[in-house]
């Protein structure tokens, strides 16, 4: 990959998640003797997160969407690059049909893409995040998407 001389390099892992109201859930304690009831609902209706979280630097980006298209990865990638406009930025992601491979016209200039092999989500550390996300998601039933929303929007506050 060849980058400019000169310029800071802003290295990033990249990854979405989708979240709704069918809920889900996780492991609960108990006592002995008792099985531990957990609510849940089978409601459809849902919405996605892209998020990046840059390496070494402190920061993360977060979008949420209504679908996962090129669109709104194109948009998501704008997102990062204006966060610095000066440096390059190099985004490490999954080989996701929707998104943008390395010179791909919409990409800003900014910005570069590495795509890790096809099912390999252990190469990715956000996956890690999502787990975390998930963690305080579980074992709930939210009335509403913007609910569950704002939920997790403070929940992504922490990162």
């Amino acid at each position: 990959m060849a980058l400019p001389p000169g310029r800071p390099v802003r290295l990033w892992v990249l990854d979405k998640m989708r979240y709704g109201l069918h809920g889900f859930t996780r492991r609960v304690w108990g006592l002995p003797g008792h099985r531990p009831v957990v609510p849940t609902q089978q409601k459809y209706q849902w919405g996605f997160i892209y998020g990046a979280a840059g390496v070494g630097l402190s920061r993360t980006e977060f979008l949420l969407t209504e679908t996962m298209d090129q669109a709104h990865s194109v948009e998501f990638y704008r997102q990062i690059s204006r966060g610095d406009p000066a440096a390059v930025h190099v985004l490490i992601q999954d080989g996701a049909g929707f998104h943008l491979r390395d010179g791909a016209p919409g990409l800003p200039d900014n910005v570069r893409v590495v795509t890790l092999p096809a099912y390999s989500p252990e190469l990715n550390p956000i996956e890690g995040l999502w787990d975390q996300v998930k963690d305080s998601l579980c074992n709930r039933v939210f009335n509403t998407l913007p609910e569950l929303e704002a939920v997790l929007q403070s929940e992504l506050q922490c990162f």
